[in-house]
């Protein structure tokens, strides 16, 4: 566990779901031994230790820290429905318990990793740059609202920048492919096409997100996190290849994520100011000018 969040760091390094590993710790908090079998009956008997299946224990957890509790050793399944034989290392007796913890770990390293993209919110973006092959934009949350800074200076569509940054920031791992330290060109991610990056101005670090086969992948040269989007995949016509650079690793995620490829400055730009701004120009009627016989509004905004 590193800032509050939990990790994995064998056999993968990568970031760890933790729900699944707070639901881990809560029920062990509430576990308890609904059974015991004295020390003195393995001793008299020590071939019931395989017979529990705990002279080898195929399945061991460990916790670190301060306070830890001694390993525990699963065995098999007792005759008792929902039952299973446990032993602490340091103890001679053997225990009854429910399954239930078991079912927590008893799972492959995949299956602990994060299916998150990534833990930042929308709410928290602060900027966001977009690079595709028709150009580059760049937009930044002053206030409550987004301005669009490149390739123009123009007022933002609150909702269609929020809405933009949420296909990353909601993103949902498909499949854990591969790590990255191969050869990328297989998945089309060795020259990415587009990228969009978040940064974070609490934290001071950003998010980019490298798409497609023509541009270069920028890593952490420029402190960011990349993610990478490439080919698809020719059996899951409906996901592509990622790699999301902090996480060092190839995904897959739902197709749908290069659409953020397809986005001009038009599409987001805030349309009701622009038309406000026009008609700001517009006088008021004022009796015996040469506007008197003219119909006029006068539109402000606050």
């Amino acid at each position: 566990r590193r800032e509050s969040k939990w990790r994995l760091e064998t056999p993968i390094k990568d970031q760890a779901d933790g729900a699944l590993v707070d639901n881990l710790l809560s029920d062990l908090e509430t576990w308890e031994k609904e059974g015991t079998i004295p020390a003195k009956d393995i001793e008299a008997d020590k071939s019931k230790l395989a017979e529990y299946g705990l002279n080898n224990p195929k399945l061991k957890l460990k916790l670190l820290g301060r306070d830890k509790p001694p390993e525990i050793w699963f065995g098999k399944d007792a005759a008792l429905e929902g039952r299973m034989y446990v032993r602490l290392q340091n103890s001679k007796e053997t225990f009854l318990a429910k399954q239930s913890i078991r079912r927590d770990i008893d799972k492959k390293p995949g299956e602990f990793r994060d299916r998150r993209l990534t833990d930042l919110t929308t709410a928290q973006v602060r900027r966001i740059t977009l690079k595709t092959p028709a150009g580059e934009m760049e937009m930044e949350k002053k206030g409550d609202h987004w301005d669009i800074l490149k390739p123009l200076r123009a007022r933002a569509d609150d909702q269609k920048v929020g809405d933009l940054i949420a296909q990353i920031t909601t993103a949902r791992i498909q499949q854990f492919v591969a790590d990255d330290r191969g050869d990328l060109r297989p998945y089309g991610l060795a020259e990415p096409r587009g990228s969009i990056t978040l940064f974070d101005e609490a934290e001071k670090k950003d998010e980019k997100v490298e798409i497609g086969e023509s541009i270069k992948v920028f890593g952490r040269e420029d402190k960011g996190q990349t993610l990478q989007i490439g080919s698809v995949p020719e059996k899951e016509k409906d996901q592509i290849y990622v790699r999301f650079a902090p996480r060092r690793s190839v995904y897959t995620l739902p197709k749908k994520t290069e659409e953020t490829l397809n986005t001009k400055p038009a599409d987001l730009r805030d349309n009701l100011r622009r038309t406000l701004l026009k008609r700001r120009r517009v006088s008021s009627r004022l009796p015996g000018s040469p506007l008197e016989n003219q119909k006029a509004i006068m539109f402000t905004r606050g």
